[in-house]
Formats: structure tokens, C-alpha cells, sequence
């Protein structure tokens, strides 16, 4: 009886070290950028005006992923990463002050402020790449082009229909963080199905 129960013991101590070996810094962050997604759809319905529960969604998702990041990632952060998450904010924080001033202050316009602040949000993400020595550097090149384009279409096309912009920056920020917490979901399965 002992013998069972200590490899079954054995079994669950080696899942978690494999559990805790796939939760890097890429699949918590692919984890927010999916929630990050879904909540885009929250400003629908002209929730946009007041962005009330976006924001609370996007405080709370933070949160946890600095909780995860913190407890139970894999490695340490190295000095160089630190130092591109610290530009990636930098730039975020400016960024989007500017996006009030032109947005709000100079052309009154809450569609265009949404605009480059999303615009502005997708270029921040290209800080991440040398951040994270990114394995998977392609994808995350191809999502900003994709949020990029999506923004400045939004721009020059249909900046008056900003529910469209939402929902497809949703859309590819939902596909996106699938894509970066696959290994960790399929590890997951396999462990459910053992």
C-alpha cells in the first residue's frame, strides 16, 4: 500500500515540477494578453465611454499576472530583461498621455484617443521580443503587425465605427494568448488523461 501511494506521490511531485517548468514569462503574459482580449469586448454597446468594468477587468488581470510572475515562474529576470519591461512601460505611459493630449485636448475625439491608445499598446508589445529572448520572436512580430494594421485601418477607414476595431484587437489579442499558453494547455490535457 505504501509503495502505491508513494508513486502516485512520486507522479503528482514530478507533474507540478513539469506544470511549474511551463509557466515561463511568455505563457503568464499569453495568459493576460488573452484575458486582455476578452475584455475588449466589455467596451461594446458604447461601454467604451465609460470603461469601467474594461478597467477593472484589466487592473485585476495585472494583478494576477504579476502574482504569477512572481511565485511561481520559471527562472529569475535577468538585468536586460528588466530593462526592456521597464522601456515597454516607459513608452506605454508616455505614450498613452499623448494619445489624451491629441485625442481629448486637440481634436475631441474619444474614437481617435482609443485608436492610439490601442495603436500605441500594439507597439509596445515588439519591447518584449529582446525582453524575453523570445523563442518565438515571428509570432509576436506578426501580432503587433496585426494589432498595427488593425489600428490604422481603424484610422483611416472606419475610425467611426470604433466597435469594429474592438472586437478584431480582441479577437487577435484572444488568438494570440492561445498561442503563447499552448504548451502549457497541453501539458494540462496530457496529465488529465494519464
Amino acid at each position: 500500500m505504501n509503495n502505491i501511494y508513494q508513486r502516485l506521490n512520486d507522479k503528482i511531485c514530478k507533474e507540478r515540477f513539469e506544470m511549474k517548468d511551463k509557466m515561463t514569462n511568455q505563457t503568464i503574459s499569453g495568459g493576460f494578453i488573452f484575458l486582455i482580449g476578452m475584455a475588449m469586448f466589455t467596451l461594446l454597446g458604447g461601454n467604451y465611454k465609460k470603461p469601467i468594468l474594461f478597467g477593472s477587468i484589466y487592473i485585476i488581470a495585472i494583478i494576477i499576472q504579476l502574482f504569477l510572475m512572481k511565485k511561481i515562474r520559471k527562472g529569475d529576470r535577468s538585468t536586460e530583461n528588466k530593462k526592456w519591461v521597464n522601456r515597454a512601460f516607459i513608452f506605454l505611459v508616455i505614450t498613452c498621455w499623448v494619445s489624451i493630449f491629441i485625442g481629448l485636448k486637440l481634436l475631441g475625439n474619444l474614437n481617435i484617443l482609443w485608436i492610439l491608445i490601442l495603436f500605441f499598446v500594439g507597439l509596445h508589445f515588439l519591447f518584449f521580443i529582446p525582453a524575453n529572448e523570445n523563442k518565438k520572436w515571428q509570432a509576436q512580430v506578426i501580432f503587433v503587425i496585426l494589432l498595427t494594421v488593425n489600428t490604422l485601418l481603424g484610422l483611416c477607414l472606419y475610425s467611426n465605427q470604433i466597435e469594429t476595431i474592438f472586437i478584431i484587437d480582441g479577437l487577435i489579442k484572444m488568438g494570440y494568448g492561445a498561442y503563447m499558453v499552448k504548451p502549457l494547455i497541453k501539458l494540462i490535457v496530457r496529465i488529465c488523461h494519464e
